[in-house]
């Protein structure tokens, strides 16, 4: 599988999990989907009728209360939030991605309701350049890409924080694997 397809996979399960997520543990097509994209990891658990039943239920919570938190996320999605002691949301990394969103005429869909420096939307953006790359011939834009990307992609080192936050507070094993993933994706890079 692509980097850029690896990218759209986790940007969608960095999303509110919906119905149709939650088919897909059910009927644990989600699982062989993420076995095939990320081998170095195991998600072997999703062959036990029991775990995928269990996580099923239990998403949308871990998903509340991990990235929207009843009076704050317990791990942030956010990279504004890592990006200095007292930092808030809009800050720097956000502005940072409005801009080059701007420069490459990429906007969220309306109903989008994050903001820019949320990890799923950050991952959609790297996928869509990626994707941008793939497409164009000028040696000059392709270079430009990489170099946004580059840009993108170095201040990622809050993303260690992120996993660690996840797995001490998540009721069933999942976005802790999904943050290990997207930190071997974005390696690939």
């Amino acid at each position: 599988m692509k980097t850029k397809e690896k990218l759209d996979l986790l940007s969608l399960l960095f999303s509110r999990p919906d119905e149709f997520i939650k088919e897909r543990i059910k009927d644990g097509s989600l699982g062989e989907m993420l076995e095939t994209a990320f081998p170095q990891l195991s998600f072997s658990e999703f062959k036990d009728p029991a775990y995928r039943k269990n996580l099923e239920e239990k998403i949308s919570k871990d998903y509340l209360y991990l990235f929207v938190g009843v009076s704050k996320p317990l791990a942030s999605p956010y990279e504004s939030s890592y990006y200095k002691k007292d930092s808030r949301l809009m800050d720097k990394p956000a502005r940072d991605m409005i801009k080059l969103m701007k420069k490459w005429g990429l906007e969220f869909d309306q109903a989008y309701k994050d903001l820019p420096d949320h990890i799923g939307a950050k991952l959609a953006v790297i996928a869509t350049l990626l994707d941008h790359k793939d497409q164009v011939q000028e040696e000059v834009l392709k270079a430009e890409i990489d170099k946004d990307i580059k840009e993108i992609t170095k201040n990622m080192t809050w993303l260690e924080s992120f996993k660690e936050k996840i797995s001490a507070n998540e009721e069933v094993v999942f976005y802790s694997k999904l943050s290990q993933a997207i930190i071997d994706s974005l390696k690939e890079i």
